[in-house]
């Protein structure tokens, strides 16, 4: 048999130091987390500045109603942006004619908006919409933000059109009818049907 050789050098076993936190090792330990925060970060900052902007007129109110007892009970507004026209209630909008230069008129679609008006009571936006651009009338709707509903403006069975020169006669009467050249509305609580007076 042969004998075995039993080396009598001492083992030498190798330590290794501690390793110490760099920046870039706890970024590599920790990227997904970092971009996650980073994300967050960045969609409040983008939050911040959409604010502001709203808050600096970016949107164009035309015309607001006079505010008395009923500024407690709501907050609709008419609302243009980007040529189209909003009625807006605690934040949530709700188009009401999209601008367009169309030759032929359609519902829902306008080439100006001549007036825009928010009722007393807050329930109604009256507005008179230029269909084309060569229309020299303007066509009468009521929003009714309650039923979220779009109403024409009538005399009986005929929707009420007026000559866009007199447009400024359109307005909300102090008893929450509508007034239009000629005409006024039967009731405050419904606004869009109209009689001679």
């Amino acid at each position: 048999m042969k004998a075995k050789n039993i080396s009598t050098k001492p083992r030498v076993t190798k330590t290794t130091s501690a390793r110490i936190a760099t920046p870039s090792l706890v970024i590599k330990q920790h990227e997904q987390a970092i971009l996650v925060v980073l994300a967050y970060l960045i969609g409040f900052i983008t939050a911040f500045i959409a604010f502001k902007l709203a808050e600096d007129n970016s949107w164009s109110p035309i015309v607001e109603a006079e505010r008395s007892q009923y500024e407690m009970m709501s907050n609709l507004e008419v609302l243009v942006k980007g040529g189209n026209l909003y009625a807006a209630r605690n934040g949530i909008e709700h188009a009401l004619s999209v601008y367009a230069d169309r030759e032929e008129e359609e519902d829902g679609f306008h080439y100006s908006v001549l007036v825009a008006s928010v009722s007393p009571d807050n329930r109604f936006v009256h507005y008179c919409v230029q269909p084309t651009a060569t229309s020299d009338t303007c066509t009468n709707f009521i929003y009714s933000s309650e039923e979220d509903v779009i109403y024409r403006v009538k005399n009986g069975e005929e929707q009420m059109s007026v000559l866009a020169d007199l447009t400024t006669d359109s307005g909300w009467m102090e008893d929450g009818k509508l007034s239009l050249p000629g005409h006024q509305s039967v009731s405050a609580d419904t606004p869009w049907k109209m009689v001679a007076h």
